[in-house]
């Protein structure tokens, strides 16, 4: 029996947290929201469910990073973080092609003086880590 770990961790933080509702989505597949502090995994799509951690003791931090378990060819697409209060948009892309995960994230600044950046992207296949860093 071989245990295979294929995990991507997307690391989301943002200095301005006084927002309430944060959304990961894959297109119309909700990977992710957070209202008020609490994930609310009954709004996650089916195909995430059982796959995404989360870190809710880092959320008062700003930090809204998520563990992607079990990456899939099929989890390859472009990931948006939404703060629709603050009408703030964040893009990630995530290519899955065999064993190798490439994650290409953008850095956006709000202009309602709080400012969201993605510090870094930490991918972990097979027990080997990579840091991309933007």
């Amino acid at each position: 029996q071989t245990l295979c770990l294929r995990s991507v961790a997307l690391l989301l933080h943002y200095f301005c947290v006084s927002s309430q509702i944060y959304i990961v989505k894959v297109f119309d597949k909700v990977l992710l929201v957070i209202d008020h502090s609490v994930p609310e995994v009954r709004l996650q799509h089916q195909i995430f469910r059982g796959r995404v951690l989360t870190f809710p003791g880092l959320y008062r931090k700003g930090n809204f990073s998520i563990v992607l378990q079990d990456v899939q060819e099929e989890d390859s697409n472009d990931y948006a973080c939404i703060i629709p209060q603050l009408n703030v948009q964040q893009d990630t892309r995530l290519s899955v092609s065999g064993l190798k995960v490439t994650v290409h994230s953008a850095v956006c600044v709000c202009v309602c003086a709080c400012v969201c950046v993605c510090v870094c992207v930490c991918v972990c296949v097979r027990k080997e880590m990579k840091l991309i860093q933007k």
